[in-house]
């Protein structure tokens, strides 16, 4: 079972696509941070605990492979889904390789989103 208070951190410069996401994990008993971008994004996990962190490949001032870089020097860093609309195999491999746990195609079905955190979670 999946720690219903798990903290997930919701990066997007999209503002409506962060009130979706926050919407329905909200209602499944995650606690929902929001940053605009990757720069806000780093903000965060410094002064918060961060559990798994969603975030758009392309935002403005950091995009979401390089949050990922920055990301490495946290320890532990926060497990990261990336997510994209412009999915190529070679973008899934960077990705993966600068330690992404998972790189997901925009647009997505929720239910196909809450599968993959929830999987990221329950690994642990």
């Amino acid at each position: 079972m999946v720690d219903r208070m798990a903290s997930l951190l919701i990066t997007d410069d999209d503002r409506a696509w962060r009130e979706t996401v926050r919407q329905v994990f909200s209602v499944r008993g995650f606690r929902t941070l929001l940053a605009a971008d990757g720069e806000e994004a780093l903000q965060i996990v410094r002064h918060d605990r961060v559990d798994l962190l969603l975030a758009d490949v392309h935002m403005p001032r950091l995009s979401g492979l390089e949050l990922l870089g920055a990301l490495q020097t946290f320890r532990p860093a926060p497990p990261t889904i990336l997510v994209t609309s412009d999915w190529t195999e070679s973008l899934r491999e960077e990705a993966l390789r600068a330690n992404a746990v998972d790189v997901l195609r925009k647009p997505l079905a929720l239910r196909q989103l809450v599968s993959a955190v929830q999987r990221v979670l329950q690994r642990g």
